[in-house]
């Protein structure tokens, strides 16, 4: 299968600008993640789609392959549907230029795993990733959490901690990871969605799939390492320590 692995990008971050450009013990973050992405071994390609000249720019400086979007993408989503408008692929997985502690290995196992639950799931063109949702997580609102049924097609995203505990039962939570995944078609069936209500309230893309009776199958990465997103500017302290103490 041929598998491009697409890196959302932009400036203009409304609770962080000039995110992607930020250092992370000394290197760009966007050098990071795009390095972690080709290190995989498992993408046929990697692009960054930049929203932004800024980007752009430092992109080609670093000879790291870059596309220019129109600068219309309000999502990660819309960015990876433009550039499936340019390269033919059988999937797109975009991975979260804000994830600079995904490893290598990380990305690879979901490709692996994209190619072998769409051998079962034919039908299936929608792919997400979860894992466990640690305590801290579960009260950061910044982190996406996940409920799933048991075949691990996904029921409902959000920012909040579901399931919630009401019993002396404990549930398993998962949250959502910065690795997704699309065939073109499902890029298409997206763009032509409206934005709905419960997109909008909890400010999840991927609502918009479960919103309109879309299946999305829910990929479980068993993480063995403590995974933190650059949301804020404070995250940038807190991944470096995180990444110093996990060498």
């Amino acid at each position: 299968m041929n598998i491009i692995g697409v890196i959302p990008s932009r400036y203009d971050s409304t609770r962080f600008p000039g995110k992607p450009l930020k250092k992370i013990n000394g290197k760009e973050m966007i050098d990071i993640v795009y390095e972690n992405s080709m290190r995989s071994n498992k993408l046929n390609n990697v692009i960054v789609a930049a929203k932004d000249k800024v980007i752009y720019d430092h992109c080609k400086k670093r000879d790291i392959n870059v596309f220019l979007t129109s600068g219309k993408d309000r999502c990660g989503t819309d960015a990876v549907y433009e550039v499936s408008r340019k390269h033919d692929a059988d999937f797109y997985v975009n991975i979260q230029g804000d994830e600079p502690m995904l490893k290598p290995k990380t990305i690879g196992d979901f490709v692996t795993s994209l190619v072998s639950e769409h051998k079962i799931y034919h039908l299936i063109d929608t792919f997400n990733s979860m894992t466990i949702c640690s305590k801290d997580d579960l009260s950061n609102k910044n982190v996406p959490k996940v409920v799933v049924n048991k075949h691990n097609f996904c029921i409902f995203m959000s920012r909040f901690a579901i399931p919630y505990k009401k019993s002396s039962y404990s549930p398993i939570r998962y949250k959502e990871i910065g690795l997704h995944a699309y065939s073109e078609s499902s890029l298409e069936r997206f763009k032509r969605h409206e934005k709905r209500y419960i997109e909008k309230a909890e400010s999840i893309e991927f609502l918009r799939y479960i919103e309109y009776d879309e299946i999305v199958k829910m990929i479980y990465l068993d993480i063995d390492y403590i995974t933190h997103a650059v949301d804020v500017p404070s995250d940038i302290e807190l991944v470096e320590k995180l990444i110093g103490s996990q060498v």
